[in-house]
């Protein structure tokens, strides 16, 4: 590397370094940004400021094929868009990005003796029925302290949760045990 190529490459890494930090990004990010920009030259042979749309493309590709997941690869494509929209004033190379699908997957659910265990684990009234409350109904723990006593519909076996996921009111389902669960212990707190 001539002499030249190092000093645009030094005057492109702190362009680079000042454009992250104005841009208000967490140390981790700044340092992702950078690491994306090392691996590109590296990989391709070429700063960065000199790769076409089709090196990029290319780039990207091999990191796929490589076994990237979708995230790794997302953020990556995130700091090119920073790099080249933002620093450089060139979308034309990445105009094409498009972030990768990332695969759905069910949620892990507890064993009965896992559930045993945790509610077993809480000591105070309280705390054991906002537990149960919490996993029966399936809610956030903000929506079950938010819970009142008017939104217990026992005769229905169910639970009116006010503005839930997406500010969407919806009823959840109650099993019988819970709903005597929670009459048990509001008899038991507020005699």
């Amino acid at each position: 590397m001539s002499q030249t190529s190092s000093k645009a490459g030094s005057l492109l890494r702190i362009r680079m370094i000042e454009e992250v930090r104005n841009g208000n990004l967490a140390p981790a990010t700044q340092q992702h940004c950078l690491w994306n920009n090392r691996s590109l030259a590296r990989d391709t042979r070429t700063a960065p400021n000199q790769v076409d749309a089709e090196q990029v493309r290319a780039w990207v590709v091999v990191l796929i094929d490589r076994g990237r997941a979708p995230s790794s690869t997302n953020s990556i494509l995130s700091g090119l868009r920073f790099f080249y929209q933002d620093v450089l004033d060139r979308s034309d190379i990445i105009r094409w990005l498009r972030n990768r699908k990332r695969p759905r997957r069910l949620p892990r659910h507890m064993t009965e003796t896992e559930v045993k265990r945790l509610l077993s684990a809480r000591s105070d009234l309280r705390y054991w029925t906002a537990t149960v409350l919490t996993y029966a109904a399936e809610l956030r723990i903000s929506k079950t302290v938010a819970v009142q006593i008017s939104d217990i519909k026992a005769d229905r076996k169910l639970l009116h949760v006010q503005s839930g996921k997406g500010e969407v009111e919806r009823m959840a389902p109650l099993p019988v045990p819970v709903i005597g669960y929670l009459r048990n212990s509001w008899q038991t707190l507020w005699p």
